[in-house]
């Protein structure tokens, strides 16, 4: 569910990076990620404060998400609403039931499949050229996937390999169907240019009519991703320093970043600390192994 917000916060960066080359973008984002599931030497994210740091951020992005769609003409203020409320609720002892998060991760699958589809059964405007030559290559695809990577190692928070694996997969698949429905439909300039790329992509597809459905489905995917971040962090700092302090500085560190920076920037924030943390904890446990064996 973490890559909804990032899909309707990235995707016009992501198109005026990469054009097309954004679904490989996101192909190599959850390719690295696929990398640190589970317990061992590549696990996600190991550093405790870090983590909260990553989940804290993720929570920014999410609250921006859904502000920017439901009340796009005051989102930093919405965002923050939201943010203060989970917080609260989240520092009282709030948590998403496990079925909750299931139910609405696969809410968010039939969503992301049913927008995909209506995409690609609507031939786009006559103005959109399907595959346009532009300037993008191949390398762009890494810068794309430096914007999508950090909700992609959070989403096996319980460190089973095989789970994990399973979710990466499933959210490279949705997320590279919604992307490409919306590339189809609307062309990289022009998606590049949206405020609003899967409303947009609704409606060159003559689909205007579900954009109330559209809007529920974000409700409930943001709004359940702010809630499992903030959530996530709290259990995080239980093992570092100062739990307590900690989560109540990551909750306002996040009211101001949700209403007062641009949610690109946040989420690049979180991939360089994820992709730092996972690449630091592998590196230091395998000294660690090394200096055991050694032993």
């Amino acid at each position: 569910m973490h890559t909804l917000p990032a899909l309707l916060t990235a995707l016009p960066t992501a198109s005026a990076v990469g054009g097309w080359w954004l679904i490989a973008g996101l192909v190599v984002a959850g390719a690295f990620a696929a990398l640190f599931t589970g317990t061992g030497r590549r696990r996600a994210v190991p550093h405790p404060v870090l983590r909260v740091a990553v989940w804290g951020l993720l929570a920014a992005v999410a609250a921006r998400a859904f502000a920017a769609v439901v009340f796009p003409q005051y989102d930093s203020l919405a965002a923050a609403v939201v943010i203060v409320v989970t917080g609260g609720g989240v520092i009282l002892g709030l948590a998403a039931p496990p079925a909750s998060r299931r139910a609405a991760s696969a809410v968010l699958l039939l969503g992301a499949a049913s927008f995909a589809a209506i995409c690609a059964t609507v031939d786009p405007p006559p103005t959109v050229v399907p595959v346009p030559a532009d300037d993008t290559s191949a390398a762009s695809s890494f810068a794309v996937a430096g914007l999508f990577v950090a909700p992609m190692l959070v989403l096996d928070p319980a460190g089973s390999a095989r789970r994990g694996l399973a979710r990466v997969a499933a959210a490279v698949v949705a997320t590279c169907a919604v992307a490409a429905g919306a590339l189809y439909q609307l062309g990289p300039q022009r998606l590049a240019v949206s405020d609003a790329p899967l409303h947009d992509a609704l409606a060159a597809a003559d689909a205007a009519v579900l954009t109330t459905m559209l809007e529920a489905f974000v409700v409930v995917g943001t709004l359940t991703a702010v809630l499992v971040a903030l959530a996530s962090a709290r259990r995080a700092a239980s093992a570092g320093p100062r739990p307590r302090i900690l989560v109540g500085a990551v909750v306002a560190g996040a009211v101001v970043l949700a209403s007062t920076v641009d949610p690109v920037v946040v989420l690049a924030a979180a991939s360089v600390v994820a992709v730092t943390s996972s690449v630091l904890g592998w590196v230091q446990a395998g000294q660690n192994g090394g200096r055991q064996n050694g032993k």
